[in-house]
């Protein structure tokens, strides 16, 4: 019974993991062809590509996407995985999007380590009804970041009317600093 439990422990351990570097169904630890050639497969096209950074469009979650991966320089590891979900035509729909995004992480890594929801000034304290232009002058202040197993993912509001869901490897991050030397 307690190898039993054991092994489950483990699989669970492996399984979660494994699930910590998955957007869109690919994993994230691969390297940037291979991911590259999964994004594809779901739709994504390549828009352009400059050093290490490839830019894609597609549909996530039935929105227009603009993905950004960002790799080692050497490696052709991912180091950031940025998606721009949707363009929002109001603040309603920018915020249910950015709400719809942090429940899905949360439920899926508990409460964010990172949580921040408000306004800059001189919306902080007049805001009602002029939240876009807020975020349009980029003074908004919305995010949350979760920090498990080596990555890191945000959900934030962008100021071009759009979500950003990011994944930060680490492990690649400190990759592509020793490649840089």
């Amino acid at each position: 019974m307690k190898k039993l439990i054991t092994t489950t422990l483990i699989i669970i351990f492996l399984v979660n993991t494994a699930m910590s570097q998955i957007f869109d169904g690919i994993n994230l630890k691969e390297d940037r062809n291979l991911l590259l050639s999964k994004l594809k497969t779901k739709g994504f096209t390549l828009d352009y590509a400059a050093g290490e950074t490839l830019k894609l469009s597609g549909e996530y979650d039935n929105k227009l996407t603009r993905v950004y991966l960002v790799n080692t320089i050497k490696s052709n590891k991912p180091v950031v995985l940025s998606a721009y979900v949707g363009d929002a035509d109001n603040w309603d729909e920018l915020y249910s999007n950015y709400k719809k995004y942090v429940k899905i992480f949360s439920d899926k890594y508990g409460a964010p380590d990172l949580f921040s929801e408000s306004f800059k000034s001189p919306y902080d304290k007049d805001y009602k009804g002029y939240e876009m232009e807020a975020v349009r002058e980029d003074k908004s202040n919305f995010i949350s970041e979760w920090t498990r197993d080596g990555i890191n993912y945000s959900v934030e509001i962008f100021r071009y009317n759009s979500v950003i869901i990011t994944y930060r490897n680490e492990e690649n991050y400190r990759i592509n600093k020793m490649e840089w030397k």
